[in-house]
């Protein structure tokens, strides 16, 4: 229990016992990103909260960034999969709009392989030109798996291309793709085989439906060889249900309509047991020439967790604007020791940005995409530089708090109004940061808002703003990034953060004073783990 917080203080209007205190519920922890982890290697930055809010480290240019805006409201995974050997599947179903399902580049998935596989089960309701697999920077790179054929002849197939540098030679399976019927499909690529000059039977590339091995011809029944396959491909930036590259015109990114299950990639080419296998008794997460595998066993939420392969490639569920493409990286910032100055103990390791291009992205999720009357965000700050440094920040930039100058902070928690509060930042020390909100608070005075706050150090410093009459209304939290002012703005006001961040974490809450300070000197893990209470009955 933390008994500091039953001392009747001269701030607090209400003293309360542990006896008439309610319980803290964890449920208004939106998010909570500790930032240590220690291994260079580790390319998530991990969400504590139990909401699966993962954060990818990225970098992007300092004038065009390149990561889409990610919505809830893109795929959905539902339980009506394929029968796989007895066991119905889970599965992933797309609108025909805007879904996609992406996996950010990894050393594994960004692989020039001579040889490789894909399979995936797929259900099409419709016959249109429709995009399963887009991968590659641009579209004349990386792998396609598409829906094509003759309006017309009614010849409706799946073509495959493992490399689109090579546009003219691709692999067209004989069957037919049925409506409204889970098939399995099963795609294989080696380029240290000979041409067989058969067309039927070419070796390079090769296709099964359902288990069955695929002759190779055109969308309307004409053979094609497949000699023209020369130079393995670059797969990197995988998006499934769209041919989603800045290359590509929105009407020719042919968005898919229909489910999509166990999707697994090899970096081998399987034979024709091995694809029966698949086929019959589904993946096995423990094949070593696995690189990633899908099975959407989560059932819900917008990310999907790798189940095969050595590093854990996860994949999102994402609606992206037509204006951003999906070039990025995860090189972005790095993992330190944290600096000395200024630390408090709990900490030990922090997350470094270099000022130029580094952040963090949160894609949306259902506890962060939040229209909320009230909340908290809550973090350390080891700032390397002056001037305007963005802190934590949606991608519209519209809850947005930032380092503004060397004698004020700066937080706009739903885009109309600014506040200012005065207090000396540091270069070169720890501080410790809140950013508080409750519109249905009455309106402050100066110095000291009540709608919204700002701490510095635990404190609320001088306000240089007259009041919050004009905050009326609730903050709209889309995408978040830590270390930059928004995603979607490509202007100067990117801001980007030079310094380090440790134990960030959001509430949709407002915290009190109390809990504020008993954060900055405990940190959130212990704040939420001593069996707290609701010191939202502590009024200010």
């Amino acid at each position: 229990m933390r008994l500091t917080h039953l001392l009747c203080g001269a701030s607090l209007a209400i003293c309360v016992s542990a006896a008439s205190a309610q319980t803290y519920t964890p449920g208004t922890l939106a998010a909570y990103w500790p930032m240590n982890e220690s291994t260079a290697s580790v390319t998530d930055v991990v969400d504590l909260s139990g909401n699966n809010n993962i954060g990818s480290r990225r970098e992007g240019s300092s004038t065009t960034y390149t990561f889409p805006e990610v919505s809830i409201s893109g795929p959905e995974m539902t339980t009506a999969g394929p029968t796989i050997n007895s066991v119905t599947k889970n599965a992933v179903s797309f609108d025909g709009g805007n879904d996609i399902l992406r996996v950010l580049d990894s050393s594994e998935l960004s692989f020039n392989k001579q040889k490789g596989t894909i399979s995936l089960w797929v259900n099409i309701p419709t016959q249109a030109r429709r995009s399963i697999l887009k991968s590659g920077a641009d579209a004349s790179s990386g792998i396609a798996i598409e829906q094509t054929g003759s309006t017309g002849g009614g010849q409706y197939r799946i073509f495959f291309t493992p490399n689109s540098a090579e546009a003219a030679s691709y692999f067209m399976v004989t069957d037919l793709v049925t409506t409204n019927v889970w098939q399995h499909y099963v795609f294989t690529w080696d380029y240290t085989a000979a041409d067989s000059g058969d067309v039927t039977a070419p070796n390079r590339v090769k296709a099964w439906v359902n288990g069955v091995a695929q002759a190779n011809v055109t969308s309307t029944g004409n053979t094609l060889g497949d000699a023209g396959f020369t130079t393995a491909p670059t797969t990197e930036n995988w998006v499934w249900g769209q041919r989603y590259q800045d290359t590509y015109a929105s009407g020719n990114r042919r968005p898919f309509s229909g489910g999509m299950a166990e999707i697994a990639i090899y970096d081998t080419n399987l034979d024709a047991t091995a694809v029966n296998t698949l086929y019959t008794t589904g993946v096995n997460p423990s094949d070593p020439d696995l690189v990633a595998y899908y099975d959407f066993s989560e059932g819900s939420g917008t990310q999907v967790a790798d189940d095969g392969g050595g590093t854990n490639d996860v994949m999102y569920l994402s609606e992206p604007t037509p204006n951003f493409p999906l070039a990025d990286s995860i090189t972005g910032p790095t993992w330190v020791t944290a600096s000395a100055s200024g630390k408090p103990a709990y900490i030990t390791n922090a997350l470094s940005f270099d000022g130029t291009n580094d952040c963090v992205v949160i894609p949306r999720s259902a506890s962060l995409a939040f229209d909320k009357n009230k909340g908290s965000v809550v973090c350390w700050a080891y700032l390397n530089a002056t001037g305007r440094l963005g802190l934590i920040s949606d991608s519209q930039g519209r809850w947005t708090s930032e380092a503004h100058s060397s004698t004020a902070l700066y937080f706009q928690p739903n885009g109309n109004t600014s506040l200012f509060l005065g207090g000396a930042r540091t270069v070169g020390t720890w501080m410790h940061l809140a950013f508080t909100w409750d519109t249905s608070l009455p309106n402050g005075t100066t110095p000291v808002p009540i709608k919204r706050r700002m701490y510095l150090n635990g404190v609320v410093p001088t306000n240089t703003q007259a009041n919050d009459s004009t905050f009326l209304t609730g903050a709209i939290t889309e995408d978040w990034t830590i270390g930059r002012r928004g995603i979607l703005d490509d202007t100067a006001n990117s801001r980007w953060y030079n310094g380090e961040f440790a134990d960030v974490a959001i509430f949709n809450t407002k915290l009190s004073d109390a809990d504020v300070t008993y954060i900055m000197n405990n940190g959130v893990a212990a704040f939420l783990a001593t069996g707290v209470q609701d010191w939202t009955l502590l009024d200010e």
